[in-house]
Protein backbone atom coordinates (compact mmCIF):
# COMPACT_ATOMS: atom_id res chain seq x y z
CA UNK A 1 0.00 0.00 0.00
CA UNK A 2 2.85 2.30 0.65
CA UNK A 3 4.62 1.59 -2.19
CA UNK A 4 1.62 2.76 -4.14
CA UNK A 5 1.82 6.21 -2.44
CA UNK A 6 3.72 8.61 -4.75
CA UNK A 7 6.80 9.96 -3.14
CA UNK A 8 6.48 13.91 -2.82
CA UNK A 9 9.25 15.85 -4.90
CA UNK A 10 12.30 17.44 -3.23
CA UNK A 11 12.88 21.19 -4.05
CA UNK A 12 15.96 19.88 -6.15
CA UNK A 13 14.09 17.84 -8.47
CA UNK A 14 11.25 20.49 -8.84
CA UNK A 15 14.07 22.83 -9.88
CA UNK A 16 15.28 20.48 -12.38
CA UNK A 17 11.92 20.06 -14.03
CA UNK A 18 11.33 23.73 -14.24
CA UNK A 19 13.92 23.79 -16.54
CA UNK A 20 12.01 21.72 -19.00
CA UNK A 21 10.14 24.21 -21.06
CA UNK A 22 7.41 20.98 -21.51
CA UNK A 23 5.90 20.61 -18.73
CA UNK A 24 3.92 17.49 -17.14
CA UNK A 25 0.62 19.52 -16.94
CA UNK A 26 1.48 20.27 -20.80
CA UNK A 27 1.55 16.47 -21.12
CA UNK A 28 -1.83 16.19 -19.02
CA UNK A 29 -3.48 18.40 -20.90
CA UNK A 30 -2.27 16.52 -24.26
CA UNK A 31 -3.41 12.78 -23.07
CA UNK A 32 -6.69 14.76 -22.72
CA UNK A 33 -7.28 16.42 -25.87
CA UNK A 34 -6.00 13.19 -28.19
CA UNK A 35 -7.31 10.68 -26.29
CA UNK A 36 -10.80 10.69 -28.52
CA UNK A 37 -8.74 10.44 -32.14
CA UNK A 38 -9.58 7.87 -34.10
CA UNK A 39 -7.07 6.94 -37.03
CA UNK A 40 -10.27 5.17 -39.29
CA UNK A 41 -11.17 7.90 -41.11
CA UNK A 42 -8.94 10.73 -43.77
CA UNK A 43 -9.59 13.28 -41.12
CA UNK A 44 -8.82 11.45 -38.23
CA UNK A 45 -6.23 9.64 -39.97
CA UNK A 46 -4.58 13.21 -40.26
CA UNK A 47 -5.38 14.30 -36.52
CA UNK A 48 -3.78 11.65 -35.34
CA UNK A 49 -0.40 11.95 -37.88
CA UNK A 50 -0.11 15.71 -36.71
CA UNK A 51 -0.45 14.71 -33.07
CA UNK A 52 2.24 11.97 -33.65
CA UNK A 53 4.52 14.58 -35.01
CA UNK A 54 3.94 17.08 -31.91
CA UNK A 55 4.28 14.87 -29.44
CA UNK A 56 8.13 13.82 -31.54
CA UNK A 57 8.53 17.32 -31.03
CA UNK A 58 8.09 17.34 -27.44
CA UNK A 59 10.10 14.52 -26.78
CA UNK A 60 13.17 15.82 -29.35
CA UNK A 61 13.08 19.49 -26.93
CA UNK A 62 12.56 17.28 -23.76
CA UNK A 63 16.17 14.98 -24.93
CA UNK A 64 17.93 18.22 -25.98
CA UNK A 65 17.37 20.13 -22.38
CA UNK A 66 18.28 16.81 -20.57
CA UNK A 67 21.78 17.04 -22.78
CA UNK A 68 22.38 20.69 -21.78
CA UNK A 69 21.50 20.21 -17.92
CA UNK A 70 24.18 17.50 -17.94
CA UNK A 71 26.62 18.91 -19.70
CA UNK A 72 26.78 21.26 -16.91
CA UNK A 73 26.73 18.79 -14.11
CA UNK A 74 29.22 16.36 -15.81
CA UNK A 75 31.39 19.35 -15.91
CA UNK A 76 31.12 20.06 -12.49
CA UNK A 77 31.94 16.52 -11.53
CA UNK A 78 35.07 16.89 -13.40
CA UNK A 79 35.77 20.04 -11.65
CA UNK A 80 35.28 18.21 -7.89
CA UNK A 81 37.23 15.57 -9.12
CA UNK A 82 40.48 17.66 -10.46
CA UNK A 83 40.41 20.02 -7.05
CA UNK A 84 39.99 16.59 -4.66
CA UNK A 85 42.76 15.48 -6.69
CA UNK A 86 45.04 18.23 -5.98
CA UNK A 87 44.26 18.51 -2.06
CA UNK A 88 44.88 14.77 -2.23
CA UNK A 89 48.70 15.21 -4.12
CA UNK A 90 49.10 17.98 -1.76
CA UNK A 91 48.21 16.66 1.72
CA UNK A 92 50.14 13.04 0.39
CA UNK A 93 52.91 15.24 0.01
CA UNK A 94 53.24 15.88 3.53
CA UNK A 95 51.28 12.74 4.59
CA UNK A 96 54.07 9.99 2.95
CA UNK A 97 57.23 11.39 4.08
CA UNK A 98 55.96 11.53 7.80
CA UNK A 99 54.49 7.59 7.15
CA UNK A 100 58.16 7.23 6.11
CA UNK A 101 60.15 8.76 9.18
CA UNK A 102 57.22 6.83 11.51
CA UNK A 103 57.81 3.67 9.79
CA UNK A 104 61.59 3.99 10.26
CA UNK A 105 61.18 4.25 13.91
CA UNK A 106 58.73 1.53 14.26
CA UNK A 107 60.69 -0.85 12.24
CA UNK A 108 63.91 0.36 14.73
CA UNK A 109 61.39 -0.40 17.37
CA UNK A 110 60.58 -4.13 15.92
CA UNK A 111 64.40 -4.87 16.00
CA UNK A 112 65.04 -4.21 18.88
CA UNK A 113 62.16 -5.89 20.78
CA UNK A 114 62.73 -9.12 17.86
CA UNK A 115 66.71 -9.00 19.24
CA UNK A 116 65.69 -9.23 22.95
CA UNK A 117 63.05 -12.09 22.30
CA UNK A 118 66.17 -13.87 20.47
CA UNK A 119 68.08 -13.10 23.33
CA UNK A 120 65.70 -14.36 26.42
CA UNK A 121 64.58 -17.39 24.12
CA UNK A 122 68.15 -18.42 23.67
CA UNK A 123 68.70 -17.60 27.62
CA UNK A 124 66.53 -19.79 28.04
CA UNK A 125 67.67 -22.52 25.60
CA UNK A 126 71.07 -22.48 27.51
CA UNK A 127 69.13 -23.44 30.85
CA UNK A 128 67.27 -25.49 29.21
CA UNK A 129 70.25 -27.56 28.19
CA UNK A 130 72.08 -27.17 31.04
CA UNK A 131 69.18 -28.79 32.46
CA UNK A 132 68.95 -31.50 30.08
CA UNK A 133 72.45 -32.35 30.14
CA UNK A 134 72.70 -32.52 34.22
CA UNK A 135 69.37 -34.84 33.84
CA UNK A 136 71.96 -36.98 31.00
CA UNK A 137 74.46 -37.17 33.41
CA UNK A 138 72.41 -38.00 36.71
CA UNK A 139 70.74 -40.90 34.12
CA UNK A 140 74.06 -41.80 33.04
CA UNK A 141 75.19 -42.61 36.52
CA UNK A 142 72.05 -44.19 37.78
CA UNK A 143 72.36 -46.80 34.90
CA UNK A 144 76.35 -47.34 35.90
CA UNK A 145 75.03 -48.09 39.32
CA UNK A 146 72.12 -50.31 37.85
CA UNK A 147 74.54 -51.89 35.47
CA UNK A 148 77.02 -52.88 38.38
CA UNK A 149 74.14 -54.18 40.81
CA UNK A 150 72.62 -56.15 37.71
CA UNK A 151 76.03 -57.53 37.05
CA UNK A 152 76.55 -58.51 41.06
CA UNK A 153 72.82 -60.04 40.93
CA UNK A 154 73.94 -61.97 37.96
CA UNK A 155 76.91 -63.69 39.55
CA UNK A 156 75.34 -64.68 42.75
CA UNK A 157 72.37 -66.39 40.42
CA UNK A 158 75.30 -67.60 38.45
CA UNK A 159 76.87 -68.99 41.66
CA UNK A 160 73.15 -70.23 42.84
CA UNK A 161 72.27 -71.69 39.86
CA UNK A 162 75.70 -73.68 39.91
CA UNK A 163 74.77 -74.98 43.22
CA UNK A 164 71.24 -75.93 41.90
CA UNK A 165 72.76 -77.63 38.75
CA UNK A 166 75.08 -79.82 41.04
CA UNK A 167 72.49 -80.79 43.66
CA UNK A 168 70.29 -81.36 40.57
CA UNK A 169 72.89 -83.66 38.90
CA UNK A 170 73.03 -85.47 42.90
CA UNK A 171 69.19 -85.56 42.84
CA UNK A 172 69.24 -87.14 38.79
CA UNK A 173 71.79 -89.70 39.81
CA UNK A 174 69.64 -90.85 42.67
CA UNK A 175 66.57 -91.04 41.00
CA UNK A 176 68.59 -93.17 38.43
CA UNK A 177 69.73 -95.50 40.70
CA UNK A 178 66.08 -95.83 42.20
CA UNK A 179 64.50 -96.60 38.65
CA UNK A 180 67.45 -98.89 37.76
CA UNK A 181 66.80 -100.85 41.06
CA UNK A 182 62.99 -100.47 40.47
CA UNK A 183 63.25 -101.25 36.62
CA UNK A 184 64.98 -104.92 38.08
CA UNK A 185 62.14 -105.87 40.43
CA UNK A 186 59.98 -105.08 38.01
CA UNK A 187 61.30 -107.28 35.76
CA UNK A 188 61.74 -109.91 37.41
CA UNK A 189 57.96 -109.69 38.59
CA UNK A 190 56.76 -109.10 34.54
CA UNK A 191 59.17 -112.36 33.61
CA UNK A 192 57.22 -114.35 35.87
CA UNK A 193 53.96 -112.57 35.08
CA UNK A 194 54.81 -113.56 31.75
CA UNK A 195 55.61 -116.92 32.17
CA UNK A 196 52.20 -117.48 33.80
CA UNK A 197 50.34 -115.93 31.11
CA UNK A 198 52.37 -117.93 28.51
CA UNK A 199 50.76 -121.24 30.52
CA UNK A 200 47.38 -119.79 30.34
CA UNK A 201 47.47 -118.57 26.98
CA UNK A 202 48.55 -122.19 25.69
CA UNK A 203 46.15 -123.67 27.33
CA UNK A 204 43.31 -121.59 26.36
CA UNK A 205 44.99 -121.77 22.93
CA UNK A 206 44.58 -125.58 23.54
CA UNK A 207 40.95 -125.16 24.11
CA UNK A 208 39.87 -122.42 21.40
CA UNK A 209 41.37 -125.06 18.73
CA UNK A 210 39.77 -128.51 19.71
CA UNK A 211 36.47 -126.09 19.82
CA UNK A 212 37.17 -124.95 16.46
CA UNK A 213 37.83 -127.98 14.68
CA UNK A 214 34.78 -129.64 16.63
CA UNK A 215 33.18 -126.20 14.93
CA UNK A 216 34.30 -126.02 11.46
CA UNK A 217 33.77 -130.08 11.30
CA UNK A 218 29.85 -129.09 11.90
CA UNK A 219 29.80 -126.21 9.47
CA UNK A 220 31.59 -128.43 7.00
CA UNK A 221 29.05 -130.99 7.59
CA UNK A 222 26.16 -128.30 7.40
CA UNK A 223 27.96 -126.85 4.35
CA UNK A 224 27.70 -130.35 2.86
CA UNK A 225 23.97 -130.84 3.44
CA UNK A 226 22.98 -127.18 2.04
CA UNK A 227 24.77 -128.26 -1.41
CA UNK A 228 23.11 -130.98 -1.39
CA UNK A 229 19.75 -129.86 -1.02
CA UNK A 230 20.47 -126.54 -2.95
CA UNK A 231 21.53 -129.09 -6.10
CA UNK A 232 18.01 -130.89 -5.41
CA UNK A 233 16.62 -127.57 -5.73
CA UNK A 234 17.93 -126.78 -9.04
CA UNK A 235 17.65 -130.18 -10.35
CA UNK A 236 13.72 -129.93 -9.60
CA UNK A 237 13.59 -126.26 -11.09
CA UNK A 238 15.42 -127.54 -14.09
CA UNK A 239 13.40 -130.38 -14.91
CA UNK A 240 9.99 -127.82 -14.42
CA UNK A 241 11.65 -125.14 -16.39
CA UNK A 242 12.98 -128.05 -19.53
CA UNK A 243 9.70 -127.80 -21.37
CA UNK A 244 9.59 -124.05 -21.66
CA UNK A 245 13.05 -123.77 -22.93
CA UNK A 246 12.54 -126.24 -25.45
CA UNK A 247 9.29 -123.85 -26.73
CA UNK A 248 11.43 -120.85 -26.49
CA UNK A 249 14.00 -122.59 -28.65
CA UNK A 250 11.01 -123.95 -31.13
CA UNK A 251 9.51 -121.02 -31.36
CA UNK A 252 12.56 -118.70 -31.95
CA UNK A 253 13.51 -121.79 -35.00
CA UNK A 254 9.78 -121.17 -36.18
CA UNK A 255 10.55 -117.41 -36.35
CA UNK A 256 13.53 -117.75 -38.82
CA UNK A 257 11.67 -120.49 -40.82
CA UNK A 258 9.20 -117.79 -41.91
CA UNK A 259 9.51 -117.27 -45.67
CA UNK A 260 10.49 -113.84 -46.82
CA UNK A 261 7.63 -112.12 -49.25
CA UNK A 262 8.69 -110.15 -52.67
CA UNK A 263 8.64 -106.74 -52.26
CA UNK A 264 7.51 -104.49 -55.12
CA UNK A 265 9.67 -101.18 -54.24
CA UNK A 266 12.82 -100.80 -53.16
CA UNK A 267 11.57 -99.14 -50.28
CA UNK A 268 9.30 -102.09 -49.37
CA UNK A 269 12.86 -104.07 -49.69
CA UNK A 270 14.48 -101.94 -47.39
CA UNK A 271 11.72 -101.98 -44.73
CA UNK A 272 11.90 -106.24 -45.31
CA UNK A 273 15.42 -106.02 -44.11
CA UNK A 274 14.79 -104.09 -41.70
CA UNK A 275 12.21 -106.43 -40.25
CA UNK A 276 14.57 -109.53 -40.91
CA UNK A 277 17.00 -107.90 -38.98
CA UNK A 278 14.54 -107.28 -35.83
CA UNK A 279 13.59 -111.08 -36.13
CA UNK A 280 17.13 -112.44 -36.28
CA UNK A 281 17.23 -109.92 -32.71
CA UNK A 282 14.66 -111.48 -31.29
CA UNK A 283 15.23 -115.11 -32.48
CA UNK A 284 18.85 -114.67 -30.49
CA UNK A 285 16.78 -113.51 -27.56
CA UNK A 286 14.43 -116.79 -27.75
CA UNK A 287 17.34 -118.55 -27.53
CA UNK A 288 19.45 -116.87 -25.24
CA UNK A 289 15.80 -117.25 -22.97
CA UNK A 290 15.56 -121.28 -23.58
CA UNK A 291 19.22 -121.51 -22.70
CA UNK A 292 18.98 -119.40 -19.15
CA UNK A 293 15.90 -121.34 -18.99
CA UNK A 294 17.39 -125.02 -19.42
CA UNK A 295 20.17 -124.19 -17.39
Amino acid sequence: MQDQIEKAPTMSEIAIRDAYTVTMDAIATYADSTAGLDATTREGYELVRGAVADLRGMRGKVEKTRKELKADALAYGKAVDSAARELKEAIEAIEIPLKEKKAAVDDAKDREREAKRLEAAAKVEAELQAEREAEQARIAEEMAELRRQQAESDRIAAEATERAAAAERLLEEARVEAKRQDDERKAEAQRKLDAERAAVEAEQAKKVAEAKAAKDLADALEAEREQERLAAEAKARADALRPDAEKLAAYAEALLQVPAPDMATDEGAELLLEAIDGLDEVARGLRAAAVEVGS
